[in-house]
């Protein structure tokens, strides 16, 4: 049986998709954008971003690994960095 080629995510859908997990821990009055910053807006914390992570490998069926942590900062750069491994597994 031949698998179905699923269409590479977009940077705006996979940041919409971070965007929704992270929406349960935001804090009050924190409005969740592209620009928005992980460690200094949310102030997420090692477990919280590791949560995220394996939510996001599981969902696109990739593996992150210590040394793109050092890339991310905002949402839009999590969400890059998901679409460009998702296109090397291609």
């Amino acid at each position: 049986m031949r698998e179905i080629a699923r269409p590479e995510p977009q940077v705006d859908q996979v940041s919409s998709e971070i965007i929704r997990a992270l929406s349960r821990e935001a804090p009050p009055g924190v409005t969740l954008t592209m620009d928005t910053d992980l460690f200094r807006d949310l102030a997420l914390d090692s477990l919280s971003m590791t949560s995220l992570v394996v939510e996001l490998e599981d969902t696109y069926r990739i593996m992150l690994n210590e040394t793109d942590a050092q890339e991310i900062r905002t949402v839009s750069d999590l969400a890059t960095l998901v679409v460009r491994r998702v296109g090397e597994q291609a």
